[in-house]
């Protein structure tokens, strides 16, 4: 078994490396096929290594999938609507001990001008935690002002981070940026910062 382990390796790799020849040689140059020649290497490395390394336990991510908006207690609720969620989601990850929360959704609209005080449990939220939260913002669109003022994004720009996604030459993003040219010299945190 030791010896069709082996050559199974030597296969994956010379697969991967001929991947990478021809697109390559499909692009043009060396520069367009960096993206491939990556992807290949990654794909070696975790089909030669096995198992994948484990994650850092200083780090968790909270994911709102589809089986979460199918869940009974949100599936109706459209997620403008979902500020009261966002406020005990935060204190709960407060009181787990969190660092840093940040949210990679733009918080464009506020429901307080349609029912007064709806978001205030966020608002509280975002004022009683801000110095641990990041919110979400694009080149286009910040959150709604109540929520900028909540979490102090007026006086500290590390409470907002930009969430574009710069795609490489094939298409691909394998990376988000710390941060984005202002303009004027200096750089605007990206949300991976």
């Amino acid at each position: 078994m030791g010896v069709l382990h082996r050559f199974y390796r030597l296969l994956v790799m010379a697969l991967c490396g001929a991947g990478a020849a021809v697109a390559a040689w499909v692009s043009g140059g060396v520069l367009q096929s960096d993206g491939a020649a990556h992807d290949a290497a990654v794909f070696a490395r975790a089909r030669l290594a096995g198992t994948p390394p484990s994650p850092s336990p200083a780090v968790a991510v909270v994911g709102l999938d589809w089986a979460s908006l199918e869940s009974d207690e949100i599936r109706s609720l459209p997620r403008t609507l979902m500020t009261p969620k966002w406020a005990g989601l935060i204190d709960l990850l407060s009181d787990a001990g969190a660092r840093v929360v940040a949210f990679d959704m733009v918080f464009q609209f506020s429901v307080n001008s349609l029912v007064p005080n709806y978001d205030r449990p966020f608002l509280a939220a975002l004022a009683r935690h801000g110095k641990i939260l990041v919110l979400a913002r694009t080149g286009d669109t910040s959150p709604a002002s109540p929520f900028l003022f909540a979490v102090g994004a007026r006086t500290d720009p590390a409470a907002l981070g930009l969430t574009e996604l710069l795609p490489e030459s094939d298409g691909a993003v394998r990376a988000a940026p710390e941060g984005f040219p202002d303009g004027r010299g200096g750089l605007l945190p990206g949300l991976a910062a």
